[in-house]
């Protein structure tokens, strides 16, 4: 969702009101409001608990609002809260619908540690806009993020789930986006982290899903079955897995940007994705005998997904037993 910076938009007005200390306090007479539904609430008077809930009218307002908090917190709107069946639901949003429904990673945009990250990702050697909101476009020349005229662009969606692959929860990402950007987005995007690292993780999984789909051209029956689901991100767990066991459990803090972005880094992540996926196929084949419809729901189950990644571990222990081989697949990152 973009707070548009162009005079007269519908959002700039809305920020602008917020801002202006004159015009703050009668925000809840000029706006139309917020209208929220959900399965059930309760209040005990001062406050309102939501079970299942979804804002369908006044995105832009409640994502407003939040930026807005960081320098004035008095700030007041009124809000429906709908307790509505199923049957009713689309109605409601029909005929509410003039604005989208907002979305976890909309408000996680306005989190200190993305607007860090957005600010490092522009000032890298070569820059990269990082689109948090539907609409984010960055102020002033756009040359600096081309390369050949294509944007060098990371999405904070498909980030999310590369990022939480990346940090061993395949599963959450494959199964639980939304929760990345909410309860899980501190473990995820811990303050400490860089936009180097996260580069990485965002380069290596654009590495595994084009492996991925590759393999899936190739229609072998067992890759196909086991890579449909969520094969790009389990298989960017494993290489996240592989990368740690051969490079020791600290490398990442020791790359640059450069050692990251280079063509010599890609082909070398290439190599660690291409065996990643092969050991998750293999381990999964061998984990057990699996009818086609038992797949999808023992994917999505981390404790499967845990005896996956240990007999990963111990196909990587026997193969790093041959140095020769290791040392020309596996090449260590520098």
């Amino acid at each position: 969702m973009f707070l548009g910076a162009r005079k007269g938009s519908v959002n700039a007005g809305i920020f602008d009101t917020l801002s202006d200390e004159s015009q703050h306090g009668y925000f809840w007479a000029y706006n139309n409001g917020i209208t929220v539904i959900c399965d059930s609430f309760e209040s005990d008077g001062s406050h309102i608990n939501l079970k299942n809930f979804s804002i369908v009218n006044g995105c832009q307002t409640t994502v407003s609002i939040a930026r807005s908090l960081q320098s004035n917190g008095d700030v007041h709107v009124l809000t429906r809260f709908i307790a509505a069946s199923p049957s009713i639901v689309n109605e409601i949003i029909t005929f509410n619908n003039s604005q989208n429904p907002i979305r976890p990673w909309d408000i996680a945009s306005q989190h200190i540690t993305q607007r860090r990250l957005k600010t490092e990702f522009a000032n890298l050697d070569k820059p990269y806009l990082y689109v948090t909101r539907r609409g984010d476009k960055p102020r002033g020349d756009l040359k600096k993020f081309k390369d050949k005229n294509k944007i060098r662009q990371i999405k904070i969606e498909q980030l999310g789930q590369y990022a939480a692959a990346f940090r061993g929860q395949p599963v959450l990402a494959y199964k639980h986006k939304a929760f990345i950007f909410s309860k899980h987005h501190d473990d995820i995007f811990p303050p400490d982290v860089t936009a180097q690292e996260i580069l990485m993780q965002w380069i290596c999984g654009l590495i595994c899903d084009e492996i991925v789909r590759e393999t899936l051209k190739k229609k072998d029956q067992d890759e196909v079955r086991i890579l449909k689901k969520g094969g790009t991100l389990f298989t960017l767990a494993t290489l996240s897995k592989i990368l740690t066991l051969r490079n020791g459990a600290t490398y990442m803090k020791k790359l640059t940007e450069e050692t990251i972005v280079s063509r010599g880094a890609r082909q070398r992540f290439k190599k660690y994705a291409d065996y990643a996926m092969n050991r998750y196929v293999d381990a999964v084949l061998d984990q057990s005998e699996l009818a086609d419809d038992e797949l999808p729901t023992l994917i999505r189950s981390k404790e499967f997904y845990d005896k996956v990644i240990k007999r990963i571990e111990r196909g990587y222990k026997k193969d790093a037993s041959a140095k020769a081989w290791l040392d020309e697949a596996l090449p260590k990152l520098r």
